[in-house]
């Protein structure tokens, strides 16, 4: 697998190019409106959870006003990302299977290549958030030179769910409509928008048991809370991702020859 996404690394990136390109082709703005649709969110949260619903965060005495918007930038980010990424993963294969159908052409770059692209987009909004954070005079310590270790693991994680439902989906349709209700409640049960604390003491051991809050919690560390990742947590997240990606390339492998007579 590793070998086929190698040997095509430019055709990846040519479809990367032309997937930003075209997004927003006709558009008034363009490709900004990658950065509005999570600004806008990043608003709404804000307003809601900060200044309505008095959401107080500890340890936020340097970052004053801001606390409450560095707190939940550094997690729904890379949820959004993760989100589109994964529910477009799942119909990739159906969207291109005249170019799986030729025999020369592996389906596993068709989601490196949306991985790769939702990415991107993530880089770029996380670029406007270090600009406004720096526009506002909130600065970040030494450890946000972590930060590119959180988004390695990030896309090794996105890619091997990436990988498993683009696969199962060619031969289960329904699956990027149950992947969209599945990431709703995900979200939800997820502490993104709101403090662990929150939760009533009897349901705290769902933030325990979700490993998206541990992914969470890897982008938090050096950009919230200005300090190195829980390594346990980190540890294990990562083993886990590997596990997973060990997992979707059998289930791919075993899949594959299938693929083009079912699309």
């Amino acid at each position: 697998m590793l070998k086929d996404i190698w040997a095509n690394r430019t055709l990846i990136w040519a479809f990367t190019k032309r997937d930003l390109r075209g997004r927003y082709a006709g558009s008034t703005v363009g490709f900004l409106w990658s950065v509005i649709h999570p600004l806008a969110m990043i608003l709404v949260y804000t307003i809601v959870f900060s200044e309505i619903m008095k959401t107080k965060l500890p340890a936020t005495a340097e970052l004053g006003q801001m606390g409450y918007v560095v707190y939940l930038c550094a997690a729904i980010l890379p949820w959004i990302s993760m989100q589109e990424t994964l529910i477009r993963s799942c119909t990739v294969f159906i969207e291109y299977s005249a170019l799986i159908k030729k025999v020369s052409f592996p389906p596993v770059i068709l989601v490196a290549y949306i991985v790769t692209a939702g990415f991107i987009n993530m880089l770029i909004s996380f670029g406007v958030f270090f600009i406004i954070m720096f526009l506002t005079g909130v600065g970040f310590g030494i450890h946000i030179l972590l930060l590119p270790v959180s988004l390695l693991i990030y896309y090794l994680f996105t890619f091997a769910m990436g990988l498993i439902l683009s696969s199962v989906n060619v031969f289960f349709r329904d699956m990027q409509q149950i992947v969209s209700i599945f990431l709703t409640v995900w979200f939800w049960v997820t502490p993104i928008v709101y403090l662990p604390k929150a939760l009533p003491e009897n349901l705290r051991f769902v933030t325990e048991m979700n490993p998206m809050n541990y992914l969470m919690n890897l982008f938090r560390d050096p950009i919230f809370e200005n300090q190195f990742y829980h390594w346990r947590e980190a540890i294990l997240f990562t083993i886990s991702s590997l596990l997973l990606l060990i997992i979707g390339r059998a289930i791919h492998k075993k899949l594959r020859k299938h693929i083009p007579d079912e699309i």
